[in-house]
């Protein structure tokens, strides 16, 4: 039976029958989902708050069923039946009652879910509408938006939840399912206190999701903020390493010149690197990769010779690459940070948030020190500006946000500090609140979250 001969209850079932279960529960919460507005337009009228169908039961609701599709666990089940399994279908009932017209548009969807689902595709990663949404789901829709922007803060993650439903690009799951976790006891204390949980969740998953292998503490004699590797190469690897890079640089002397001048701004990025002996593994990687990749970026502009036909840069590059292969394979850590950092998809929030980011990163920078203090600067230059290279921007968004986010937990946990610092001295306890007084940094904090998708 084909997808195109489904038009009624009878004839969906039909097909179905030889399709998995888990095809059925994604066409119905679909279904369920594209109604969702027509309740959700009116959920302050009478009969919503009478059947306990406003916004929090039922939009829980709709995640914790989402989530059990993704995550057929035995405590994600329990907690989608919680929720109120019932409910959907009541929910979805009343609205559709409401709006007979909605039926033919309705039916045309699940045919189209029918055949994506035949098609192998997920359905979770698809728009909830094909094209555009018809002019009762519209008009329900701004309708609910209108009900929730009279009190924003409880249901700013609800908002960005249901723009990912919309549009199939999905909040992280594991934010999801963490949300559809939430104690019981949590989700009945109302809509403030589960926005205060689902803000501490966001906000463990943005550190555990930035970590670079370093903490920020504070030097208990200054009472700055500095960057503590938690990594290290062994002793031999780092020399090794360190020692091939001075070799390739060594090529160019102390500055390139001739037909190699145009490099010369990409040899200083490498010897800074090397220079700086806290710099960790995965940056000394970076540094390597950067200087690879903008030299073939240059030779293939004609900005200087081709590397295939040049023996000095071939040799060049291949003791780069080779030292950033040795760096990669013994260090596990680094490894890891960029699994992270490759994981993150990103968005333009730190390049649209270029003013505040850099007012925010000015207003902190005179609270720390060494390379944190370098590197808060160009990271936050390179990861606002749009013609700085991809990868590049993508290393520096990594750093610069995971950074933020950690100076931002340090000053929330006051003199407890992070990774156990030793603070509590005149100097580290002043630190604290010039940094918390800066609104502009707050700000700036907020940009970084919006990048990483809370």
């Amino acid at each position: 039976m084909e997808p195109d001969a489904i038009k009624d209850g009878e004839s969906l079932e039909a097909w179905l029958q030889d399709r998995p279960p888990e095809d059925a529960m994604a066409i119905a919460h679909r279904t369920a989902l594209r109604v969702h507005s027509l309740w959700s337009g009116a959920m302050d009228s009478e009969w919503a708050r009478k059947a306990d169908l406003t916004a929090l039961p039922v939009l829980r609701l709709y995640l914790t069923s989402g989530v059990a599709r993704k995550y057929p666990t035995p405590e994600v089940k329990a907690a989608s039946t919680a929720a109120g399994a019932a409910s959907a279908s009541a929910t979805a009932d009343r609205a559709a009652s409401s709006a007979s017209t909605a039926a033919a548009e309705i039916w045309e969807q699940i045919r189209i879910d029918a055949a994506a689902l035949l098609a192998g595709l997920d359905l979770s990663q698809r728009p909830l509408w094909s094209d555009t949404p018809p002019d009762w789901f519209t008009v329900a829709d701004r309708n609910a938006r209108a009900i929730w922007a009279k009190a924003p803060e409880p249901w700013h993650f609800w908002l960005r939840w249901w723009d990912g439903v919309l549009s199939g690009q999905q909040l992280d799951w594991e934010l999801q399912k963490a949300v559809a976790l939430i104690a019981e006891e949590e989700w009945r204390a109302g809509p403030e206190r589960v926005a205060k949980r689902i803000a501490e969740i966001e906000a463990r998953l943005a550190l555990a999701n930035t970590d670079n292998a370093e903490t920020i503490e504070a030097n208990p004699e200054t009472g700055k903020l500095r960057l503590v590797p938690t990594s290290r190469l062994p002793d031999d690897i780092a020399t090794y390493a360190r020692r091939k890079i001075s070799r390739a640089l060594d090529l160019f002397g102390d500055t390139a010149s001739n037909q190699y001048t145009a490099i010369s701004p990409d040899l200083g990025v490498l010897r800074a690197a090397i220079d700086d002996a806290a710099n960790m593994p995965v940056e000394l990687l970076d540094a390597c990769a950067s200087t690879s990749r903008r030299v073939a970026q240059r030779a293939a502009q004609g900005e200087c010779p081709s590397p295939e036909q040049d023996p000095m840069l071939r040799d060049f590059l291949t003791r780069i690459r080779e030292a950033g292969a040795d760096i990669l394979a013994h260090d596990p850590a680094t490894q890891q940070v960029l699994e992270r950092r490759n994981a993150i998809l990103g968005n333009a929030a730190l390049i649209e948030g270029r003013a505040t980011l850099l007012a925010g990163i000015e207003a902190v920078v005179p609270n720390t020190e060494g390379r944190l203090a370098i590197t808060l600067v160009l990271d936050a230059t390179n990861a606002t500006d749009p013609a700085t290279d991809t990868d590049d921007r993508k290393a520096s968004s990594y750093r610069l946000v995971g950074r933020l986010i950690r100076i931002a937990k340090w000053v929330a946990v006051g003199t407890a500090g992070i990774g156990g610092a030793v603070v509590g001295t005149k100097e580290v306890l002043e630190a604290i609140p010039i940094i918390q007084a800066s609104p502009i940094f707050q700000e700036a904090v907020k940009i970084a979250m919006r990048y990483l998708g809370f």
